[in-house]
């Protein structure tokens, strides 16, 4: 109900013939969003509620034509895109791609303050806030990503049965052990081949764990 409510008003709002009757229309919207109560409780209805919200404040934001209804709006949008973060850190780890767009969104938000507000006489409460989030969310994901890549480097070993990497090397040593007259034994070729054919699959891994750093660097880097 709450989202067929919240589509009726946007499309309503969309579809004004003047920027007045836009704003009104737009205040309406924004003051019914205020109003909901929700009988779900569950974190994903809270976030589809905040986003609602947020999508209600930009549209008014944006036909603000005073400095000081523009600034009350963002900071709103701050709160509200803060409170989204820290519902999503609540059912995601730091480094999930959901958590990394909401960071995405309070840094968008920031620049966007600092282009409109370039000569503000101080930092609103809220902007700092969000700063301080977003440095505090990239270090976190960066935490998290390390150990994530560390868990699917142990489980790439462990699926290619190389858990004795590191004690492998003297064994190896010993089966190409060579005569006194400078030539290989017989019994040591099948042993040769081992060794070659691990030496082959442990490169294979390698790339396979380069892949993964690639795509993980990726994504902390992407902000």
């Amino acid at each position: 109900m709450m989202n067929l409510c919240h589509d009726s008003y946007k499309k309503i709002v969309e579809d004004a013939v003047t920027e007045k009757e836009r704003s009104k229309l737009c205040e309406w919207w924004r003051l019914f969003l205020d109003t909901v109560r929700l009988s779900d409780t569950s974190h994903d209805a809270q976030l589809q509620l905040i986003d609602c919200k947020t999508e209600c404040l930009w549209e008014r934001q944006k036909l603000a034509r005073i400095d000081t209804d523009r600034l009350r709006y963002m900071e709103q949008l701050m709160n509200a895109k803060i409170e989204a973060y820290e519902l999503t850190a609540v059912m995601f780890r730091p480094f999930h791609i959901k958590c990394l767009r909401r960071i995405q969104k309070i840094c968008a938000l920031i620049v966007d303050y600092f282009e409109r507000f370039p000569e503000s006489d101080g930092t609103p409460l809220c902007i700092e806030e969000g700063i301080e989030l977003a440095r505090y969310a990239l270090d976190e994901a960066k935490v998290d990503a390390c150990v994530e890549l560390i868990k699917e480097m142990e489980m790439i070993l462990c699926e290619n049965g190389c858990a004795e990497l590191t004690t492998h090397s003297d064994a190896e040593s010993d089966d190409l052990a060579s005569s006194d007259d400078g030539h290989e034994h017989e019994t040591n070729k099948p042993n040769l081949y081992a060794y070659v054919n691990n030496r082959i699959e442990k490169k294979q891994i390698v790339e396979k764990i380069a892949e993964i750093t690639d795509v993980e660097e990726q994504c902390i880097t992407h902000l």
